[in-house]
């Protein structure tokens, strides 16, 4: 090859941009949606707290509606706003601190090559007597 030719393959640039891109747009497509996953399962585990405290609430203030464990259980899943309910489970114990409700879900994850196991989101809420 001759030189002028060699300086001129050296100082083309034509490509470099959608080269850069290619590098850097994985990554950050894969950064978006892992802040994506993390909000719903923020926003999941924020509603089974909220679902948790109110079935404690329910088993002290009103025990005739949830006095027993499938009436806690079944209140708790009214207040799971738009969460699958299926797999999710709730403990009513009588407790030192009260009535405590113990629920708990699994929780998938879309990323399966991250982390095939998923999470498993739990609240713990007790309602003193």
């Amino acid at each position: 090859m001759h030189v002028p030719a060699v300086r001129r393959l050296l100082a083309a640039r034509r490509g470099a941009t959608a080269m850069e891109f290619a590098l850097v747009a994985m990554p950050l497509v894969m950064l978006l949606f892992a802040s994506l996953e993390f909000g719903l399962a923020m926003r999941v585990k924020s509603t089974l707290q909220y679902a948790t405290i109110e079935a404690a609430r329910c088993s002290v203030v009103r025990p005739t509606q949830c006095g027993t464990q499938e009436a806690v259980a079944a209140f708790a899943r009214t207040h799971m706003q738009g969460v699958g309910t299926d797999a999710i489970t709730f403990t009513f114990t009588a407790e030192e601190c009260g009535r405590q409700v113990v629920g708990s879900m699994p929780f998938p994850v879309v990323a399966h090559s991250v982390m095939q196991t998923g999470l498993v989101l739990s609240a713990v809420a007790c309602y003193p007597l």
